[in-house]
């Protein structure tokens, strides 16, 4: 008999799992076990709360694929208190067949026209990729209509990469690239001085010996139910209790993310 309450739990992180894929519109129990608080999201909040001093207007969320926008659009929206009309997601936003991801965008972002902007009342955070958000500002009728956004994001693609966005009184940017799942460590002795707290936040999560754990629950569960303590599965995650297995795993892909300059997403991660 295998270990199958603990294989199922470990099967939500993979990234073939419908759970793996963020929606933005609903935050679970296991998101909100997994979630591991980083500076991005005081960051949204910071400027979130400034377009509530403005009175209205918009914050763009701006990454790419699977750095975790959706994650962190049900999050805040969860504890937020400006109402689920105030979150966009592009990614999940559904369009008329005739209509373009562009057309679609543009008629969600009609109260952020030059024309409204600075009349609405209207608050919003809109998550979108790099690709979408780069495509839309190249768009004609946008850059008629929407020169606050574009003058403010345009910065973005500048072709030295380091021209930071421009935020306005209405128009704030927080850009997912920005973030790193790693810190540097200029004292430290190591040929690669790096280390990941966010990363080890999330192996400690899976093995935390808490009721709220469904993977502690479910190898609990497992055990009791006369599973084989020689069984592969319960094996790994046995091994991954051990403080410095966890340690060493993660040290080593952020080591590797270092020395081959390779990008990574917490989605990744967990399905390495």
């Amino acid at each position: 008999m295998a270990a199958s309450q603990l294989k199922e739990a470990f099967l939500h992180l993979s990234q073939h799992s419908v759970d793996s894929v963020q929606n933005g519109k609903t935050f679970t129990n296991w998101d909100e076990y997994m979630h591991v608080e980083r500076p991005i999201e005081s960051k949204l909040k910071e400027k979130m709360d400034e377009i509530d001093n403005a009175g209205g207007g918009i914050v763009l969320l701006v990454g790419s694929a699977g750095d975790g926008k959706s994650h962190l659009i049900s999050c805040i929206k969860k504890k937020s208190d400006w109402g689920d009309g105030s979150f966009y997601n592009d990614a999940t936003a559904s369009s008329s067949p005739k209509k373009t991801a562009i057309d679609t965008l543009k008629e969600a972002l009609v109260e952020y026209k030059d024309e409204n902007i600075y009349k609405t009342c209207k608050k919003l955070v809109l998550a979108i990729n790099l690709g979408k958000l780069n495509a839309l500002i190249d768009d004609e009728e946008f850059k008629m209509d929407y020169k606050e956004i574009v003058k403010s994001t345009s910065p973005i693609f500048d072709d030295d990469d380091t021209t930071p966005p421009r935020n306005t009184e209405r128009v704030k940017v927080v850009m997912f690239t920005d973030e790193q799942v790693f810190e540097f460590f200029a004292d430290s002795s190591s040929d690669i001085p790096v280390a990941s707290v966010f990363l080890s936040k999330i192996m400690g999560k899976i093995v935390a010996e808490i009721a709220e754990n469904p993977f502690y629950i479910a190898y609990t569960t497992d055990i009791a139910s006369g599973i084989s303590p020689k069984d592969p599965i319960i094996l790994n995650y046995e091994l991954l209790r051990i403080p410095n297995v966890r340690n060493t795993i993660v040290q080593t892909i952020i080591e590797a993310i270092v020395r081959f300059k390779l990008i990574i997403t917490p989605r990744e991660f967990l399905d390495f």
